[in-house]
């Protein structure tokens, strides 16, 4: 297998590298003429439509034509397009710059697959920032996760929470890159929002299915963001203030080659709350969360540019009582309590982009991340003039320390190599606990520290990536993906193989499959549906060795006209060596180490999904379905039978429509279906009881708890989830000061108040349904200046 994959590398290399002679190589930038941003996934496409490419993640985009007289056309979702004609006979650089045009009201999602005569970016779907702001927000936070989980063979981990589940993935087969650099956290509010502030963003790139060689390290799906770079022309300044949360953005240029954004994010409820505890002596208690991006990009000439940046999130709960009086062998005493826990990202990054030649583009970057998760809980006695305390603190931590260097290589025709080197050091903290007591009575201290010793892993990557038009009816993608993994507790080498290709046999029609095979090297152990500080990273060992999958499916595309497209997509995926908690264990099981809590399991998810989608015109938007299985085994779980996974759910529908009803005016409606989702209610319940045991002389009262049996796991479904999601913008210009434009928003979350279930339980043998939101009326304000 290996030695014919490398004989068709060699013979699609050498097939590569010929390319004609008579043929001029046209280069550049193309960049919003507003604020020079980037814009990536610009078409750029010659006037006989044989010839064209798309702008990369940097905005630069390089094609092959004939010398001579040239026209080519540039466009963008919500952008006029732009003809440019000029005569070339040898290589030529341009910067191109495109205008906000009525075109920012007609916004879309663009594969680049539908677009059957350009350069394709296989398995990506670029989503305009634009369609993020407009999709309704719960509670006024606009989320781009929640608009990514509209798209067919996507859904929410539960209703209204922002984790994803795709293609009957896990949440954790996931990648979340921010600027290249991992998210191992990317929610907050136990996950009802995502830490990612869409007003920090200059683009959003969604990748499942066919995904490049480029990406990997997750099973489902990747989500790539890139963070603004800053307006090169003006100082520019947002704020932003809604119920949860209020965010201010700063970006502009510094000096002449330099700029900066930066943009932060914090919720209220905390601060709205502390005055009213503190005059009514109310204990100390709240929730927060914040978000703070940023990144300075400096060109250091036309060919070279440095940029940093960096992120960080944090989700914290404390309850800090007041001291309580008591007395204790006649010597009066106080007692307080401090406990709380906390989760979050910090990372930092420098890359390194340089033009080589028009041909050849070349990016270095280092960076440094940290994940963490503590809980602590501290008493603090007091009696006269000794004091004693009792801690116990739990910490998870994950530190990388990273490196990567990406090529890419347009020789003169429509072909593109990339290949490029990883390397990162992962030091993780699976699980450490600290206890500290002083015995109020004798003095004595006990202080131990238990729970899973630190792991150092290196992880090494090394790609591979060959796309080619052959002609205007056929391209294809084929790569693979080599990753290496060393440490104490074992060494892996695995290779992945990536193929997919495009057949235009009828005209506005495109074919498309794909086969990939992924691996995936932590596993995230999950004990609730919430984004609790209770689920833990772990890493792949012997005894628990990498997720893989293999995937392969089928796709056609047809463009009934400019603004409607359909597509139907097929796909089959296999997955081994999944990981669960065995029956009845947990992250505080009393066993020491967690390879001993979980067990190991396949699982396997197929479907069908259906897009229609209207791209242009004062309506827009989309309907989707999707019909699918998801299917789990254990061999110690569920007596070794096969079972529906929990993310299990039959059939999915969802619709998104904009309407631009006037200048000023944006109408935003969502509404959702789904099956319910899978889980396991009791064949049989008995009520806890006393009895009382004849056994000596005076008998004794026994306590027999609650009893359950189940028949098998997930065999009953949730009823139906459903809901209406309603959002009105206006947008206008203040009078007085035209440079200053006002946004007001207003949206109705589950707007016909669906009681939707989330958990079925038994009280008193009476079967009960709890749901967690009803209708969730928000109103946000921005101001731009």
């Amino acid at each position: 297998m290996n030695f014919k994959l490398f004989t068709l590398i060699s013979v699609l290399l050498s097939v590569f590298l010929v390319s004609s002679s008579q043929s001029v190589r046209i280069s550049g930038f193309v960049r919003d003429s507003i604020n020079g941003e980037k814009i990536v996934g610009a078409y750029i496409l010659s006037s006989d439509n044989k010839n064209g490419t798309v702008s990369d993640n940097e905005g630069y985009f390089s094609v092959s034509l004939l010398p001579g007289s040239i026209d080519l056309t540039v466009s963008y979702i919500g952008y006029s397009s732009k003809q440019i004609s000029f005569t070339s006979k040898k290589d030529t650089s341009i910067f191109v710059t495109l205008i906000q045009g009525h075109q920012l009201d007609e916004v879309k999602i663009v594969s680049s697959k539908s677009e059957s005569t350009r350069f394709r970016n296989f398995g990506v779907t670029d989503i305009p920032i634009k369609q993020i702001k407009l999709s309704p927000a719960m509670l006024g936070e606009v989320d781009i996760l929640k608009t990514i989980q509209m798209l067919p063979g996507v859904n929410s981990t539960w209703a209204g929470f922002s984790g994803l589940i795709v293609r009957g993935g896990n949440q954790d087969q996931n990648l979340i890159l921010i600027d290249d650099i991992p998210l191992y956290s990317y929610s907050h509010f136990y996950g009802l929002f995502s830490v990612i502030n869409e007003s920090a963003i200059q683009s959003v790139r969604f990748m499942k299915g066919a995904m490049p060689a480029r990406y990997g390290g997750r099973l489902s799906s990747i989500v790539d963001i890139t963070l603004k770079e800053g307006n090169k022309y003006k100082h520019q300044r947002e704020i932003g203030i809604g119920l949860m949360s209020s965010s201010i953005i700063m970006e502009g240029p510094i000096k002449n080659k330099t700029t900066y954004s930066l943009a932060a994010r914090r919720s209220m409820i905390d601060l709205f709350m502390l005055p009213y505890n503190l005059i009514a002596k109310k204990p100390r208690t709240g929730y927060y969360f914040g978000d703070l991006s940023g990144k300075v990009t400096h060109n250091i000439s036309p060919r070279d540019k440095l940029t940093i940046s960096f992120f960080t999130s944090k989700d914290k709960y404390y309850n800090v009582a007041k001291s309580l009086e008591y007395t204790n062998n006649g010597i009066s005493g106080t007692m307080s309590r401090d406990e709380g826990y906390k989760w979050g990202n910090n990372i930092i990054s420098a890359k390194w982009n340089k033009i080589l030649r028009p041909s050849l583009t070349f990016s270095s970057s280092l960076y440094v991340s940290k994940f963490y998760l503590d809980r602590h809980s501290y008493d603090k006695f007091k009696e006269g003039e000794n004091t004693y305390r009792s801690e116990l603190s739990f910490t998870s931590l994950i530190n990388d320390f990273g490196t990567r260097t990406d090529w890419q290589f347009i020789p003169k025709s429509s072909n593109r190599l990339y290949f490029g080197l990883s390397s990162t050091l992962h030091r993780f903290k699976p699980g450490q606990s600290v206890f500290y007591d002083k015995n109020i009575e004798t003095g004595e201290t006990i202080s131990e520290s238990f729970g899973n010793k630190p792991i150092d892993l290196v992880e090494s990557v090394g790609y591979f990536e060959f796309d080619s038009k052959v002609s205007r009816f056929f391209s294809y993608n084929i790569g693979i993906r080599l990753t290496s993994l060393n440490s104490d507790n074992g060494n892996f080498l695995f290779p992945e193989p990536r193929l997919s290709g495009t057949i235009i046999a009828i005209p506005n029609t495109s074919l498309t499959f794909f086969y990939l095979k992924s691996n995936q090297y932590f596993h995230l152990l999950r004990s609730s549906i919430l984004e609790l500080p209770t689920d833990l990273w772990i890493p792949s060992n012997r005894n628990l060795p990498p997720e893989r999958a293999y995937q392969y499916g089928f796709e056609a595309e047809y463009k009934l006209n400019e603004a409607y497209s359909f597509s139907y997509n097929t796909y089959y995926k296999e997955m081994n060596n999944l990981v669960l908690y065995k029956e009845g264990s947990s992250i505080n099981s009393p066993v020491n180490g967690w390879e001993e809590k979980v067990d190991l399991g396949s699982g396997n998810a197929y479907g069908s999904e259906f897009f229609l989608h209207k791209k242009i015109g004062k309506l827009n938007g989309w309907l989707s379905y999707t019909l699918s299985w998801s299917k789990r085994k254990f061999e110690n779980i569920n007596n070794g039978i096969e079972f529906y996974s929990s993310f299990d759910k039959r059939h999915e529908f969802s619709l998104t429509s904009n309407y631009q009803l006037n200048q000023n005016f944006k109408l935003g409606v969502n509404w959702i279906f789904n099956t319910g989702a899978p889980y396991s209610f009791p064949l049989y319940y008995r009520e806890p009881i006393s009895i009382m045991s004849h056994q000596g002389p005076s008998g004794r009262l026994l306590f027999i708890p609650q009893s359950q049996i189940f028949e098998t796991k997930n065999g009953s479904r949730m009823p139906p989830y459903h809901r209406l999601d309603l959002g009105i913008t206006y947008t206008k210009q203040l009078r007085k000061h035209p440079q200053m434009e006002q946004t007001f928003s207003a949206t109705v979350f589950n707007a016909y108040n669906r009681k939707n279930t989330y958990y079925r339980g038994i009280i008193s043998g009476t079967v009960y349904n709890a749901s967690l939101f009803g209708i969730l009326p928000s109103i946000s304000y921005k101001l731009n200046y």
